[in-house]
């Protein structure tokens, strides 16, 4: 449209990583030091959005291998950002398979970013609404805090056979809960995108299901069906996040012959989303 955006992005990133075992190789530590610096000069309708960050850290991983039925990998990080001063993200994986063809995994981990908020919204830049910052403060990016948020996670995964054929059923579950997110608010305004702090909840729940199977010789199917759950408080009412559709669903079927060639057929359903309030020009 009419907006001019220009923005360049310097990057720079170095790790240094130190690897042994404790006694015997069931125990496996690393840790080590990083730096990452990213320089942006953003420029948007003629006004500067400039920042520097520097991201000096150290981190430490465990691995842990008990046996083919459990193994664990727990790990520590320690950073301190120029702008937003210390912080700490630990994560933990486990996995365990009480049966052959069958494997259990959790997660858990905090993770914490800078939003680039333009960069990552251009496509409302399109539509002709104009993009308003709450709380604009040269000290931070944007004026605005980093995204912080913990994550949740668990699947399993069934591997069977099925009339001397291979298949496999799996089924995850994700949920993330945000301590603070940048808003990207379509609702309070059909005129303006405003982009504010979070005040309030905001969390992610989805969930999805997959069958995997060999119909006949060379001849499979991939059956798959996900479940979003997505709100975010916009200036204190909890909403549903705009443009992410609740339930999905995809088919796959494909067939190689004997000389290697390959056909496919995919569908896919998307059930409806939310949309927010348009002005016409």
């Amino acid at each position: 449209g009419l907006v001019n955006y220009d923005a360049t992005q310097k990057s720079f990133y170095a790790n240094l990583i130190y690897q042994s075992i404790i006694n015997n190789t069931n125990h496996v530590i690393k840790y080590g030091l990083s730096t990452m610096l990213d320089n942006y000069r953003e420029n948007y309708l003629q006004t500067g959005y400039n920042r520097q960050e520097v991201v000096p850290g150290a981190f430490t991983e465990y691995s842990y291998t008990a046996s083919e039925k459990f193994n664990m990998v727990a790990g520590l990080r320690a950073d301190y950002n120029n702008l937003y001063g210390a912080f700490v993200t630990p994560r933990l994986h486990v996995r365990y398979a009480p049966f052959p063809k069958s494997a259990l995994r959790a997660s858990i981990g905090r993770a914490q970013r800078t939003a680039n908020i333009f960069a990552e919204n251009m496509g409302y830049m399109a539509s002709g609404r104009g993009f308003v910052i709450q709380t604009p403060n040269k000290d931070k990016a944007y004026g605005l805090n980093p995204e912080v948020a913990w994550n949740y996670g668990m699947n399993f995964t069934q591997k069977f056979q099925l009339n001397y054929r291979d298949g496999a059923f799996s089924v995850d579950y994700y949920y993330t809960d945000f301590k603070n997110q940048i808003v990207v608010d379509l609702y309070s305004d059909t005129h303006y995108v405003q982009f504010y702090n979070l005040n309030g909840k905001s969390y992610a729940h989805s969930f999805q299901a997959q069958l995997d199977y060999e119909l006949i010789r060379n001849l499979d199917i991939r059956l798959a069906y996900s479940f979003y759950d997505v709100q975010t408080t916009y200036n204190g009412i909890l909403k549903e996040k705009p443009l992410i559709s609740e339930h999905r669903a995809f088919a796959n079927i494909g067939y190689e012959t004997r000389n290697q060639w390959k056909f496919d057929y995919t569908v896919q359903w998307i059930g409806p989303k939310q949309v927010p309030a348009r002005h016409d020009h």
